[in-house]
């Protein structure tokens, strides 16, 4: 059964380009697989990018764009924690 997405995201993708090279709609669909498919799949996905969360600067200027209105920076920054704790935690990635 899908769980309910973790990000409201319509993967529209005005949030792009982002400046520093973030794929958002991406990491956001990605993430949204997490409660069907687990973290050892989706940290795999992750890995495929060449930018990650991480990668963030926060900057703001997706969230300008955005016409679901996502806090997406404060969204790369939780997905980075969430993903960073599971693996702390002896998630197998």
């Amino acid at each position: 059964m899908t769980q309910e997405r973790r990000v409201k995201c319509s993967y529209c993708a005005d949030c792009l380009p982002c400046p520093a090279g973030l794929r958002i709609p991406e990491i956001f669909r990605i993430y949204n697989t997490l409660d069907d498919v687990g973290y050892e799949k989706v940290q795999s996905e992750f890995q495929k990018l060449d930018k990650h969360a991480d990668d963030c600067t926060r900057c703001g200027h997706c969230e300008k764009h955005c016409s679901s209105r996502i806090a997406i920076s404060s969204m790369m920054f939780e997905i980075m924690e969430e993903m960073s704790d599971n693996e702390r935690d002896g998630a197998d990635f």
